[in-house]
């Protein structure tokens, strides 16, 4: 996309896309950090990288209904940064000695759960920033291509990062993308927001109505339904 009146794209599109590169560099880096630096067993080592998606499973039906309350760009705001500073934690209390397997574990659990809010988050903020349908189509078609090409190059770059900054400096590159990616979600303007809901309005029931609503809509739909499904099953596998 072109033209001025899509910079607020290329800023969101820019930072994903730099993220996304950080996020390969610490799916490389991570289960060698565990068996070198922690001295852990092969299988927990393995185990890292599936608890990064296990807050998918726990939270993201209710991710998607809370999203839908809050200001979409705050979500993105908060998620970057909190992910920044957690993998900048990773850094810290590895040089300090403070570091172990069962902390890391709890950090990369918290860096899922924002990576589910945020990966929900990020295509209903599109909309907001790109109005137009067919750049809408161009738009998540460039996020997607942006992931895609991070998931090919991003693990031959993180042998050269790794090589260069070492395995606990390549926690605090992947926090620099994510300060990035803050900062050029920050800069975004002249969009229009979504209407917001209430906190007042916010309940077990009000939550548990959105999911089902999301779920009928989801089984009615032609075309959704078989497209997450195969997602799913590729992506389990």
């Amino acid at each position: 996309m072109k033209g001025s009146k899509h910079f607020n794209f290329h800023k969101l599109w820019l930072g994903q896309s730099i993220s996304l590169l950080g996020t390969q560099f610490t799916i490389v880096a991570l289960p060698l950090f565990a068996l070198e630096v922690l001295q852990t067993s092969e299988a927990n080592a393995a185990m890292l990288r599936g608890i990064i998606f296990v807050p998918y499973l726990i939270f993201g039906l209710v991710a998607g209904a809370l999203i839908d309350i809050f200001h979409r760009k705050n979500v993105l705001l908060i998620c970057s940064l909190c992910q920044g500073v957690l993998f900048l934690s990773v850094f810290i209390l590895t040089v300090t000695n403070i570091i172990t397997f069962p902390l890391l574990v709890f950090i990369m659990f918290l860096n899922g759960i924002f990576t589910t809010f945020y990966n929900i988050a990020i295509p209903s903020f599109l909309p907001e920033i790109v109005t137009d349908k067919d750049h809408l189509k161009k738009g998540n078609a460039q996020l997607a291509l942006s992931e895609s090409l991070s998931i090919v190059i991003g693990p031959m770059l993180a042998g050269i990062v790794i090589t260069l900054v070492g395995l606990t400096g390549s926690f605090t590159v992947d926090a620099v993308t994510y300060f990035v990616c803050f900062m050029f979600v920050l800069i975004i303007s002249k969009f229009k927001p979504h209407t917001e809901g209430s906190l007042k309005d916010v309940n077990v029931k009000s939550i548990y109505q959105n999911i089902y609503e999301g779920l009928v809509y989801f089984k009615k739909h032609p075309v959704l339904e078989p497209i997450v499904t195969c997602g799913a099953v590729y992506g389990f596998f």
